[in-house]
């Protein structure tokens, strides 16, 4: 099913602000809609473990359930934190009548809120997500964890009915209440009442007026009997003698019905400014949502997503091409090493190349030893970098450094001094 255009504008408004991943955010909570038309999306303010207060986008509604092969719908509310998917969202069960009452179980706690592994687990499975995957629409991480806590509601049902409360005796069976007479009277001002019988209880003392109840209505007051003659049994009282004077009773106007109802169309009439109010304030507050038109937006967005999807593509077929050549030159280069182990194979056996030194040999005997004194100035060079460095180490004192560096200078002296005799004599340059 899909969602109309001013929802899916107001949702990325909401969420682009103040949200990590608003992109990412926006197509799951987008996908949710669409599943379960009963969840509704709305912004409210979520207090944390820690007392924090945010503003955060909640959706509220119903999920379905199949518990005992019939299908309830369960009430509930999904809050999505400002860093989703790198936290987890928060569930709670919301009972919305008073018909049905939390049942507290392994997935509901008293409080309401919800717990599985499914969500103990979320940051290990989907924090470091980024985007979604086009072609893995039905492994959605949000959808497949409303499918889990739809099948957990299944297995431990987290709600149970109310039973309705017993009818108050007196109050709510008019069956039950004595039949009065119809004539007024006041007890108290009549010249002929008498008292009861010895054989009635004695009347109750007055109750202060916060437990009063209301006096019955003034077309069935009350008559004592003016007989000293009734039993406990009796439940009608006996009107008075002819030619009583009956005074006129006042009606109790402040316990009465009236007040209350009074009251109650105050309170209905407030509620319903205050409706009316908030209504205004919140369609004003869509129309400043909706002045901004975010589809440009969302259209350079989507053509940055497809640059990317082209630019990872491309990236692809790179990565393919270098294992591909990396393969061919690994081919080669172990077939030189198979070749160079066998030729060196057959020259280690080989007695003719014993002498490598006399086979390797320069077009004169002055080029010869002219080769020598080179390597061996090469080697003087090296040799006083080694001592140099065990002294700097500490590996050798300072006198016994002197010493062999010293010898090793006149060594390279002499040797430097022939070099320039044999090149000066044969007609080179000396580079």
């Amino acid at each position: 099913m899909g969602l109309p255009e001013s929802l899916l504008r107001w949702l990325f408004q909401v969420l682009k602000p103040q949200y990590h991943n608003p992109v990412l955010c926006y197509q799951d909570v987008s996908l949710i809609l669409m599943k379960y038309s009963s969840l509704k999306p709305r912004t409210r303010v979520f207090a944390d473990n820690k007392g924090q207060d945010q503003l955060l986008l909640s959706l509220y509604g119903s999920i379905p359930c199949k518990h005992h092969n019939v299908t309830y719908e369960i009430p509930i509310t999904i809050w999505i934190p400002l860093d989703y998917p790198n936290s987890h969202p928060t569930i709670y069960v919301t009972p919305s009548n008073e018909t049905h009452v939390l049942n507290p179980n392994n997935y509901v706690d008293a409080n309401g809120k919800v717990y599985h592994p499914f969500i103990s687990q979320w940051h290990s499975v989907y924090g470091a997500d980024k985007y979604n995957d086009p072609k893995k629409v039905q492994e959605n991480r949000l959808l497949k964890l409303v499918e889990v806590i739809g099948d957990a509601f299944g297995r431990e049902f987290p709600l149970f009915k109310r039973h309705a409360p017993p009818p108050i005796p007196g109050y709510d069976n008019p069956r039950q209440s004595p039949r009065l007479p119809t004539n007024e009277v006041n007890p108290m001002n009549s010249p002929r009442s008498e008292v009861l019988a010895s054989s009635q209880p004695p009347p109750l003392p007055t109750k202060p007026k916060e437990y009063q109840s209301p006096p019955p209505d003034s077309s069935r007051p009350l008559n004592f009997n003016t007989s000293s003659h009734s039993t406990p049994s009796q439940q009608s009282l006996s009107s008075p003698q002819p030619g009583a004077t009956v005074p006129y009773v006042y009606k109790d106007m402040l316990s009465s019905n009236f007040d209350q109802s009074h009251k109650g169309d105050e309170q209905h009439s407030l509620l319903t400014s205050l409706h009316k109010s908030l209504s205004v304030l919140l369609e004003q507050d869509l129309k400043l949502l909706y002045n901004e038109d975010i589809l440009p937006q969302l259209q350079r967005i989507e053509k940055e997503l497809l640059a990317l999807k082209d630019l990872a593509s491309k990236d692809d077929q790179l990565v393919k091409y270098y294992q591909t050549q990396i393969k061919k030159n690994k081919q080669i280069l172990e077939s030189k090493i198979s070749e160079a182990s066998y030729m060196i194979k057959n020259l280690s056996n080989d007695k003719s190349v014993d002498k490598i030194d006399e086979i390797l040999v320069a077009e004169t005997v002055v080029f010869n030893q002219l080769y020598d004194l080179r390597t061996e100035e090469a080697s003087i060079n090296d040799t006083i970098d080694i001592i140099t460095k065990s002294h700097d180490s500490g590996s050798i004192d300072t006198d016994l450094f002197l010493k062999y560096t010293r010898q090793l200078s006149r060594e390279k002296f002499m040797v430097i001094a022939l070099t320039k005799k044999i090149i000066t004599s044969i007609g080179i340059e000396n580079k």
